[in-house]
């Protein structure tokens, strides 16, 4: 229960061949139940737990008891070097996935008529159980913590799940409402906010006249139509190389077709686009490339006003994806590729000067929005107007320090 319940005490240090064996040599924050600290590695030895208790891998485990009986296709899940799911981090799952999961927690662990997850269990789980604000300091994670689920303080009687750039399951229990939001804001506490400035908006008082109503939300809107360019017969079926960036290589995060959020804990995260070309047809194009490791990836872009559908795999990791283009002069090509199970977009801007091109890989949450993030958190740790004035100077460069432009020409 400490494990699941953030009490643990160990530090995270994950790495290396056994991370099972690294969160065993971590140094002791407190001793177990003393205290609270969010260490997304207890997640990663319970999940070796169940995996030597029950002879099953986690995904195996929950399969017949919660995929199953939500209609939810056993989702991936990154593994440690001994294959075991990573617990806390890793998991990739539809929008559509998560509402089922938040309904389920919603109705006391009833799905379709069938009590899926205990009652009692969920009960307690969703409660304040463990003190959060000993190591937190915004106001929604002060709330309270119990396993696996956070107290709400922008409203009473609401619990959620949270993930990495504003990934929300939330229960509202007053309004009988759920809300899943897998947005690309890194600024958390942000979006809370939002979402309690202006949910209330959006319930009515129940009529029992009301026959029901049919909410419909749209997807995110792929790139309008626009006039195609006279460039892409000169450019059709050409094969780019593009130069690696060093740099970034060192720093273990080179630009994927998959942004660095999807991409953070994976073993093998791609990155180095190379021999890259397009063939166009009459509603888009056909994208095709090459990432470190060898692995290939062809993409459909629709440029009619639509998404095209597709698939990205890199490593062990395999994106639904869909995609977008348009010209926005005569030799500048954008494309948008989002994967759905992840909660960041790439988009591409290329540039074509006779046998040249320059790629640059921008994403959402943009490097911007990552950059204030960043500096708003050295901000807390370093006082004073010395060291303040040395971050907002240096922050707002790392953008092009970690998102440079690429360059490369045909082959």
């Amino acid at each position: 229960m400490n494990l699941i319940g953030m009490t643990a005490g160990k530090r995270t240090k994950r790495g290396g061949e056994n991370w099972l064996q690294s969160f065993v040599d971590a140094k002791w924050d407190f001793s177990p139940g003393e205290s609270w600290r969010y260490v997304s590695d207890n997640y990663y030895a319970a999940s070796a737990a169940l995996c030597k208790l029950t002879g099953m891998s986690v995904t195996e485990y929950l399969t017949p008891r919660l995929y199953e009986p939500l209609g939810i296709d056993p989702p991936f899940w990154e593994t440690s070097p001994q294959g075991i799911e990573s617990g806390g981090w890793g998991l990739l799952l539809k929008t559509e996935d998560i509402a089922k999961l938040i309904l389920c927690c919603h109705n006391g662990g009833l799905f379709d008529g069938k009590q899926v997850i205990p009652a009692a269990w969920l009960q307690k789980a969703t409660s304040a159980v463990h003190d959060s604000s000993v190591s937190q300091s915004e106001p929604d994670s002060q709330a309270g913590y119990g396993y696996g689920f956070w107290r709400c303080a922008g409203m009473k009687n609401t619990f959620r799940c949270e993930g990495l750039y504003s990934q929300y399951a939330i229960s509202f229990g007053d309004y009988d409402a759920c809300l899943v939001v897998t947005g690309a804001c890194a600024e958390l506490q942000k979006t809370l906010d939002v979402i309690w400035a202006h949910i209330g908006k959006a319930f009515i008082e129940p009529d029992d006249r009301a026959d029901g109503v049919r909410v419909v939300i749209a997807p995110a809107e792929p790139f309008p139509a626009s006039p195609r360019s006279k460039t892409e017969k000169e450019i059709d079926g050409c094969v780019y190389r593009i130069g690696k960036r060093r740099f970034i290589d060192a720093c273990g995060y080179p630009a994927s077709s998959i942004p660095m959020p999807a991409m953070f804990f994976a073993k093998e995260k791609g990155g180095d686009i190379t021999d890259l070309s397009f063939r166009f047809h009459e509603t888009g194009c056909t994208m095709r490339w090459t990432e470190h490791g060898g692995f290939v990836n062809t993409q459909e872009i629709a440029m009619n006003g639509a998404y095209a559908h597709g698939k990205i795999t890199i490593g062990e990791l395999s994106f639904d994806t869909v995609a977008c283009g348009r010209w926005t002069d005569e030799n500048t090509l954008e494309v948008c590729i989002r994967a759905l199970s992840a909660v960041a977009s790439r988009r591409f801007v290329f540039t074509f000067r006779s046998n040249r091109i320059s790629m640059y890989p921008d994403m959402l949450p943009s490097m911007d929005e990552r950059s204030k993030v960043i500096g708003e958190k050295l901000k807390c740790v370093l006082k004073g107007r010395y060291f303040e004035w040395w971050i907002d100077t240096l922050v707002p460069r790392v953008k092009n320090i970690l998102q440079p432009m690429h360059h490369g020409r045909k082959k």
